[in-house]
This record gives structure tokens, C-alpha cells and sequence, in this order.
């Protein structure tokens, strides 16, 4: 298995139990948990992006994951520090379920493609 599958993999069930975590509401309760997930999912995906450098689907795909996890920590930030306006808190979630589908998706998609990629006859 390649190392951006595995890294792939590990962003997708972080992302995953952090959305459970705040659809659940259970975040303000459970906050160096959720913080620390969401640290370790940005983290991961910076990661992936280096590794998936090689080939450009993956670059692209990884660099968007970067960005909507530094948004989702920047916006969970300023909950964090006393700004709980509805407009955050609703981007916010939005965001965490957007990243966690566009990661399930895009990993999929990028991997087959991957695939066949290597698997045609150049």
C-alpha cells in the first residue's frame, strides 16, 4: 500500500470522529480531544500533500485538504477564544462535514485514478 493511501486513510477516520465528536456536541466538553484531532488532521494532510508531490492529482487534492482543515482550526480558534456568533459556528460545522466528504470523495477518486495511471501502458 502506498504511503498517501495510508496517510489518505488516517485523515479520513480523523476528520471522521472529529465530525462525530461535533455533530454529537460534544466538543466543548470533549476540546483538547476534538482540538487535538483537528491539530493531527492538519498535520496528516500537510503531510500527504509532500508525499502525494509526484503526482499532480494528488498535490491539488491534498493542498485543498490543507486548506479546509487551517480554516476549520482557524475558525474553531475563534469559537475557542469567545467568538460565538451563529455565522461561525454554522461555517464551522458546515466546514468540518464539507472536509470530511470532500476527503472520503477525493480520496477515492485520486487513488483510482492513481491506479490507472500506473496500471496503462504508457
Amino acid at each position: 500500500m502506498r504511503p498517501a493511501t495510508v496517510l489518505g486513510m488516517v485523515v479520513g477516520l480523523l476528520l471522521l470522529v472529529n465530525v462525530f465528536i461535533g455533530e454529537a456536541r460534544l466538543a466543548w466538553s470533549l476540546l483538547p480531544v476534538h482540538i487535538g484531532l483537528g491539530a493531527a488532521a492538519f498535520g496528516v494532510s500537510i503531510v500527504y500533500a509532500v508525499v502525494s508531490r509526484g503526482y499532480r492529482p494528488a498535490l491539488i487534492f491534498g493542498a485543498v485538504l490543507v486548506v479546509l482543515t487551517a480554516l476549520q482550526g482557524a475558525l474553531g480558534l475563534m469559537m475557542v477564544f469567545g467568538f460565538h456568533g451563529q455565522l461561525i459556528e454554522t461555517v464551522h460545522r458546515w466546514n468540518g462535514n464539507a472536509s470530511f466528504l470532500i476527503g472520503l470523495v477525493g480520496g477515492i477518486v485520486v487513488g483510482r485514478m492513481y491506479r490507472r495511471t500506473v496500471s496503462s501502458p504508457s
